[in-house]
């Protein structure tokens, strides 16, 4: 009989430590050189060991009932040991549990260390009625973790081997690595099953309830509104309104257009109070209904034509953005959940891969885009109605980004630990496991939701570090906000003063406070490129690879901390955004560009936007080399320092171009038309690709086999449910409170207008 202790020998795996030599494994039955002189290699101690430990295990038969004996001598619990005894006897039961093991697999010297099993077959196996102990023996799947000579077998990354059993239920985490042990140490003395950990107790806890109820109600309210604006209207809610008594010919606050000029006219006012009221109650109620109207909002965000019309190339330089953002994040986590990690490492040293590699300045151009709309809609707004609300500059931004943004926030916080259901999950209980512990940012959430919604999680808690803080992806919005609070006034300020007070200043105090507004924008990206320059001499930077230890201790890691995160050291990307979009808007997009200029522009933005992308491809070609070579400190300082700001200007052309009608076959792909809604999808596509992305992992029953095909495969089915699960969350959040502020603000004006005229209207008198 196959034993329980020998079938957790068997599924040990072999696994690598850090070396700098090659070992000829010709002695332990592999005919090959396996070079051992980059990251965690084979430990050849281990591999000889269970070597022979699997031959003889092939050979030997274990009594079972000195098994059972030696057991119960051990502090494992009593009902443990009775429950396992009793499994002994039933064979065919027994099978059921020893099948859902994690075995030896595949792909043992890429790293292949977690063995997975079969969770699912392990919770369905039935119930077995123990009649010695009168009770119902239930199977639970756990996962245990083995120390080589009391260390992680991985330990220059914390990660150890790791297999899932099925065991009794009543085998607390204590019980099993003493069994295992037991069975083990006849064949491989120095390697120790350490822990198990069972699955989470997962129960629904007033955080969850409140938001599954506050969000049933969301639903309930948008299915209603769906059913009623759409049964209603013959051709579309709008001519429900359009079919009163007094024509308003169309809803003076629609998506792109707030033109209030019908209803604020004395046209409007034209019959009695009675009617007046009527009239204006009806538009109240269907302009409600259509807040919540997914009928109303969906035909809005399919849409194709925008607001920003010469600028439509944004539309797919925000989109391609975002396709590279999701990419980047499947492959970044992908690590963890394959069985074959060193030939996953390899991509890095592929030229194929640099654009993936460096897919963070995909946000440089979110950025970019962001400075550049946020000057372009202001000034054009204090140009055409010298007026201009910095109150209502502050509230409409916090007020478009935060109700979708705290939905996530608690929805992952409390909601998204129920969507997953696979064996990783427990890995995470691991202590010092060398993971990416994704289920951190949960208590995270719960606990510093609050500094998201006030943006200021790129400073606290945890130093804004990208595993330290809640959503760690948020760090762009608060940045983005603060870039937007701080520097967006700085620099329209005196632009705003120009043109408020242009019949009571001089020409030459104008001609003064654009050059103050230009000096300002200079200093900051200069300033932004020093600060850059500097941090990475002060933390001893030589490449941009994530995670990178500092010599300091006062940031966990450089990349993710002070050159990633914060505001002073991303600036300059946001301040070249400002400027584009004040010289499109004071051109008024009549932009010249000769034809010379524009073929060496275009020459100076491929150059640098290649060197930008392939500028360290050197150093990551011959990065799993002996003694691969590294930037030095100057040259590293240099690239860090300028890239963004370089990418930056390159996207600057681009736009320029465009507008110019310089952009040739760029600019008519950027300015597709299909890029529009797409483009209306990329905040919430933002917040929830992540949270998409984990749940897929995370539910993975075992590790994939890492490929270019598998990839490719796995990314577009990302990119595709991101945008279906972003449709759906802003249809829920986003759409109906960019329209609610729309309904409100202008109605307060329109009230007090109604008041004046017509005192008995509002009031509900006769």
């Amino acid at each position: 009989m196959i034993l329980l202790g020998k079938l957790f020998t068997v599924c040990l795996a072999f696994t690598y430590v850090r070396s700098e030599t090659e070992i000829d494994l010709t002695n332990v039955g592999l005919p090959v050189k396996f070079p051992l002189n980059a990251g965690d290699r084979l430990n050849v101690e281990l591999f000889v060991h269970l070597r022979k430990a699997l031959t003889t295990l092939k050979e030997s038969a274990i009594d079972s009932g000195q098994f059972l004996h030696d057991v119960k001598s051990t502090a494992v619990g009593q009902q443990c040991a009775e429950d396992v005894g009793y499994l002994f006897n039933d064979t065919s039961v027994l099978m059921l549990y020893l099948d859902a093991f994690g075995k030896d697999a595949d792909g043992l010297l890429q790293q292949n260390w977690f063995w997975a099993g079969d969770m699912k077959e392990c919770s369905n196996i039935p119930a077995v009625y123990n009649n010695i102990t009168k009770h119902m023996i239930l199977s639970r799947y756990m996962v245990v973790a083995f120390y080589w000579n009391a260390q992680p077998v991985f330990k220059n990354t914390g990660k150890t081997i790791v297999t899932g059993v099925c065991v009794p239920r009543s085998c607390n985490e204590s019980d099993v690595p003493q069994v295992v042990n037991y069975g083990i140490h006849k064949y491989v003395p120095n390697l120790t099953a350490v822990l198990s950990v069972k699955a989470d107790n997962k129960k629904l806890d007033i955080g969850a309830v409140t938001f599954l109820s506050i969000t049933g109600v969301l639903c309930a309210v948008i299915l209603i509104a769906t059913i009623v604006d759409y049964v209603v209207s013959d051709n579309g809610p709008v001519n429900v309104i359009n079919k009163t008594e007094h024509e308003t010919s169309e809803l003076p606050y629609s998506e792109h257009h707030d033109d209030r000029s019908r209803l604020l006219s004395g046209d409007l006012f034209a019959s009695n109070d009675t009617e007046l009221s009527a009239q204006f109650s009806r538009m109240t109620f269907f302009k409600v209904v259509q807040i919540f109207s997914v009928y109303t909002n969906g035909k809005k965000l399919f849409g194709t034509e925008t607001a920003v019309g010469p600028l439509s190339c944004l539309n797919g330089m925000r989109v391609v953005s975002m396709w590279w953002v999701i990419t980047g994040h499947t492959y970044a986590f992908v690590n963890t959940f394959v069985d074959n990690n060193l030939e996953a490492a390899k991509l890095i040293t592929r030229f194929s891969f640099q654009p993936i590699l460096n897919g963070s300045f995909s946000v440089d151009t979110f950025f970019f885009l962001s400075g550049l709309l946020v000057t372009y809609l202001a000034v054009k707004e204090i140009k055409e109605k010298r007026v201009f609300s910095w109150v209502y500059y502050v509230f409409h931004r916090y007020w478009r980004l935060t109700p979708i943004y705290a939905f996530v926030i608690f929805y992952y916080a409390y909601v998204y630990i129920f969507t997953v259901n696979g064996p990783w999950h427990f890995l995470f209980n691991l202590p010092d496991n060398g993971l990416i512990d994704y289920r951190r940012g949960l208590d995270l959430c719960k606990k510093y939701w609050w500094t998201n919604l006030l943006y200021i999680n790129n400073f606290y808690p945890n130093n804004g570090s990208l595993s330290g803080t809640c959503l760690g992806w948020g760090w762009y919005l608060a940045n983005d906000m603060q870039f937007y609070i701080i520097i967006g006034p700085l620099l329209l300020l005196p632009i705003w003063i120009t043109y408020i007070y242009q019949h009571k200043i001089t020409d030459i105090t104008k001609k003064v406070l654009r050059l103050t507004s230009l000096i300002v924008a200079v200093v900051l990206v200069i300033a932004c490129v020093a600060i850059r320059f500097g941090l990475t001499y002060y933390y001893g930077i030589f490449d941009l690879f994530l995670g990178q230890p500092t010599k300091h201790k006062d940031e966990a890691y450089a990349i993710s901390g002070p050159l990633y995160v914060r505001p002073y050291a991303r600036c300059s990307v946001y301040v070249i955004g400002m400027l584009t979009g004040y010289v499109l808007a004071s051109k008024r997009n009549r932009i010249v560009i000769h034809r010379l200029l524009a073929f060496i522009g275009w020459c100076f933005a491929f150059g640098v936007g290649l060197a930008v992308i392939y500028g360290q491809y050197y150093y990551y070609h011959r990065l799993l080399e002996p003694n691969p070579p590294h930037m030095t400190q100057l040259q590293s300082a240099f690239y860090i320092s300028l890239s963004r700001t370089a990418w930056a200007l390159c996207l600057a052309w681009v736009v320029f171009a465009c507008v110019a009608g310089k952009g040739g076959a760029i600019n008519d792909i950027l300015s597709w038309k299909i890029w529009a809604p797409l483009g209306r999808l990329t905040y919430a596509a933002y917040l929830v690709h992540p949270i998409v992305i984990f749940t897929y992992y995370l539910s993975l029953p075992k590790a994939i086999h890492f490929s270019d095909i598998e990839m490719v495969s796995i990314c577009v089915s990302m990119l595709v449910v991101s945008y279906v699960v972003a449709f759906v969350v802003s249809m829920i959040v986003e759409a109906p409170m960019i329209q609610l502020e729309k309904f409100l603000l202008p109605r307060l004006k329109i009230r007090a207008r109604i008041q004046n005229r017509f005192p008995n209207l509002l009031s509900g008198s006769d």
